[in-house]
């Protein structure tokens, strides 16, 4: 690792270390960019001691714990990742035992389907071989009196002719009667045999194109980072140069028509879109929170004040309207911890991050017609401002 001991601007060595930036740097830096900077001090007096420092010592820390972190972070993906492949295969036999399920029950009603089909067609089998009989006996007795009238023609006399003729006549009679009867209204019962499927197979057939549905559930796991300390989480963090409210402008960059005129938040996505969430007209107890890093800000109409408060409720400061004839509703908060709040007067005011201070920012001279909510949008350093008109005005925020 090659830390350079000179500025990269003027190439010049670095003697000098200004507090306010938290910044090493030469005699040209401090003229050009440090000059109303009120803690310049020598760098060798900030790195005197700068491996036995307690903030050496607690980067050290710091960085044990990091890597702990992640190495904890790895092994709960490791453990999802060998749970995933448990439940995979687990699924996979559960898919088979369904398989075998549906197959031996298949098994089971096509079995007893065919034995149906063998009992009935066996039952109406019967039933003709029982005609067939009767059909040959028929025969056998027709053949039969045939063979008596070519005898009686070959030897019997006219008498006997006449006596024998009459009886067969009779007996044919009978016979034709009897096969008549089998075909009544010529008309012969003719057997056939069909099965018609029945209406759940053909459905599981014609609707069923899956085996099963696959869902992925994405479950919060509970997962607690080790912090020796919390100051060191902090000191990890940029720090963000602070922004005086007397050098804090607005200047005009967007005007939105709402459609609305009882918008009660607003918010800017970080694709750029705008949401606007509408009042319903139910009772709220305060309508106009908000947070910023471990604080809660909010304004309360029935009191005229806002208020901040630790994540435990202890109220660190109060800022009071009682004597502006103002009434707070919409809050919102920049980086550096400034709140800026809408009043019932047509003005934007921003408070200073101690509750001390306060200035107007903007007013109708610059297109607020009964603002409400206001949103500030921390990467682009927008303010989004909604006005009871039924429109919203976007606003730069500057400092001098």
């Amino acid at each position: 690792m090659q830390i350079s001991q000179s500025c990269c601007m003027h190439d010049e060595k670095l003697i000098l270390y200004c507090k306010d930036h938290e910044n090493p740097c030469c005699g040209k830096c401090v003229v050009e960019s440090h000059k109303h900077c009120k803690e310049i001090v020598s760098l060798d007096v900030i790195i005197k001691n700068a491996k036995t420092s307690v903030s050496f010592h607690e980067t050290e820390d710091t960085l044990t714990e990091l890597i702990e972190n992640v190495r904890k972070l790895r092994n709960v993906h490791q453990d999802n990742l060998t749970d995933l492949s448990k439940k995979i295969k687990a699924i996979e036999l559960e898919i088979q035992r369904t398989r075998l399920l549906i197959n031996k029950h298949l098994d089971k009603i096509q079995k007893n389907l065919i034995d149906e089909i063998h009992r009935a067609g066996d039952k109406e089998s019967e039933k003709i071989r029982l005609s067939i009989k009767s059909s040959d006996e028929m025969e056998h007795c027709l053949s039969e009196y045939q063979m008596k009238i070519v005898n009686i023609k070959k030897y019997a006399s006219d008498i006997q002719a006449f006596m024998a003729i009459k009886r067969i006549e009779t007996g044919v009679a009978k016979e034709e009667e009897c096969l008549l009867s089998y075909i009544p209204e010529e008309k012969l019962n003719y057997v056939t045999i069909s099965c018609k499927m029945s209406e759940p197979i053909q459905a599981f057939l014609g609707n069923t194109k899956t085996f099963g549905e696959v869902v992925i559930e994405t479950k919060p796991r509970r997962f607690t980072l080790s912090r020796k300390k919390s100051m060191q989480a902090q000191m990890m963090l940029p720090k963000i140069q602070s922004m005086s409210i007397e050098n804090i402008t607005a200047r005009l960059h967007q005007r939105v028509d709402t459609e609305s005129k009882n918008v009660r938040g607003c918010c800017i996505l970080p694709n750029e879109n705008m949401v606007f969430a509408c009042f319903d007209k139910k009772s709220l107890t305060f309508a106009y929170v908000e947070t910023f890093q471990d604080l809660i800000y909010y304004t309360n109409t029935n009191t005229d004040d806002v208020t901040c408060c630790d994540m435990k409720g202890t109220v660190k400061w109060k800022f009071a309207f009682q004597n502006m004839t103002m009434i707070p509703l919409g809050i919102t908060i920049d980086n550096t911890g400034n709140v800026y709040v809408t009043t019932g007067n047509n003005n934007v005011i921003v408070i200073s991050p101690d509750g001390k201070r306060y200035k107007e920012l903007l007013s109708s001279r610059d297109g607020l017609r009964n603002p409400i909510a206001l949103y500030f949008d921390r990467r682009t350093n927008k303010l989004l401002v909604s006005n009871r008109s039924g429109d919203a005005v976007i606003y730069d925020i500057v400092q001098k």
